[in-house]
């Protein structure tokens, strides 16, 4: 993949198109001028795409600089990052693993480190490309990060999702004594949110209940 750091409409400019095709990318498909874009190589036999793509490759090197002065300074909008998010989450959904976390990795790296939330969203995600990509070190380390968060700052269903998330993780990693600490610690934050607010799911502490099951059946054996 061809990748800049600009708006699809500056890389049309730049290449004198108006049908921006083969122009796309994970980060786009909600919000077209994302300030991240992808030039992924056609998937057709389509000569006007496979023309544009050489092109593309051919003049990669001037485009970047006539870009360069664009793209460095314009941080992008809060609006932007949670379109990044969105987009992550559907590629990682999508079972497009890989793509999911270079998405999540320049969001991040365009997330100011002072958006404590937001970047949360990103490490999130990645706990859950990584954990399904079985590497469980990343998938933690992004994990307790996001649980550092939300014991600081989550609300409490944020609180109980991430030792969820975590529990997950530490399970498949053979870290059962750990993942089995974390989900009754979830259980007790779910069960408080159901004594203290009737219309809180009970779907939550269904669920964490259900693995804390499975935990100890993979514990005892």
């Amino acid at each position: 993949m061809v990748k800049f750091r600009a708006r699809v409409s500056e890389i049309q400019a730049c290449l004198n198109i108006s049908e921006p095709k083969p122009i796309y990318t994970s980060i786009n498909h909600y919000q077209p001028q994302s300030t991240v874009i992808g030039i992924y190589p056609p998937q057709s036999s389509e000569p006007s795409e496979n023309r544009l793509y050489l092109c593309i490759m051919k003049r990669k090197g001037l485009i970047s600089l006539l870009l360069f002065a664009v793209a460095v300074g314009s941080a992008a909008t809060r609006e932007e990052l949670l379109s990044m998010v969105d987009s992550a989450y559907h590629e990682a959904v999508s079972g497009r693993l890989q793509q999911a976390v270079a998405v999540n990795m320049d969001g991040l790296a365009q997330t100011p480190a002072d958006s404590a939330a937001l970047r949360c969203e990103f490490y999130s995600c990645l706990l859950y490309c990584y954990h399904r990509l079985g590497d469980y070190t990343e998938a933690l380390r992004y994990g307790e990060l996001c649980l550092q968060y939300d014991e600081q700052h989550g609300m409490p269903e944020d609180l109980s999702a991430s030792l969820g998330n975590l529990a997950g993780v530490y399970s498949s990693a053979g870290k059962h004594g750990v993942a089995e600490d974390y989900l009754r610690r979830a259980i007790l934050i779910e069960q408080q949110l159901l004594a203290q607010d009737q219309e809180h799911s009970p779907k939550s502490l269904a669920t964490r209940q259900a693995m804390l099951g499975e935990v100890l059946l993979a514990k005892s054996k």
